[in-house]
């Protein structure tokens, strides 16, 4: 009886962690919506609040899975960083925002909090990395980005502004359709 009782307890439980799993779906498009899902249960971790903001998003996109992950994570997991880094009291929050426009570009941006130090390079717009270096300082995390982003002939933005981090990125998506299949 004992073991049927827990059973019974371990299949509810299963039950409701996939519903509310379910229940959190953030958009159409299955690889933000995975990566984003995950983000936010490490997010909550911290008690960094997420705020995301989606329009005229599909399920499919033409870039590569691959590509879009490593772009929409380096975002995600810089923000969650430069949050982490914020003085106690100092609000913790990721805002995230995706748009298709006119079923011609994708358009993502992630702001965040972030400290007033000057860690922006001197001979350029680049930021220098806290991790990792490539040869020349910068971040190799927004320099695969970029070069994922040019791939596509998009562009990519970041700076830092009033005490906030921009992450922006462009994506043609006519440009992804001339790309080879993964």
């Amino acid at each position: 009886e004992g073991k049927q009782e827990a059973l019974l307890a371990y299949v509810n439980s299963y039950e409701a962690s996939v519903e509310q799993m379910e229940a959190q779906s953030f958009c159409a498009y299955l690889v933000a919506d995975e990566l984003l899902k995950y983000y936010a249960q490490a997010m909550k971790k911290y008690a960094i609040k997420l705020e995301t903001n989606f329009e005229d998003i599909r399920a499919d996109y033409p870039f590569n899975p691959a590509d879009m992950t490593s772009i929409i994570s380096n975002g995600l997991e810089n923000a969650v960083e430069e949050c982490l880094r914020l003085p106690e009291g100092k609000e913790r929050i990721v805002h995230f925002w995706m748009k298709q426009t006119q079923g011609k570009v994708l358009l993502l941006e992630i702001r965040n909090p972030c400290l007033e130090d000057g860690q922006q390079g001197q001979e350029s717009e680049a930021y220098l990395s806290r991790k990792g270096h490539s040869r020349k300082g910068h971040g190799v995390g927004l320099t695969g980005v970029a070069l994922l982003v040019q791939k596509y002939h998009g562009d990519v933005d970041y700076q830092k502004k009033d005490g906030e981090f921009i992450f922006r990125v462009i994506l043609p998506m006519e440009a992804a359709a001339e790309q080879p299949a993964p």
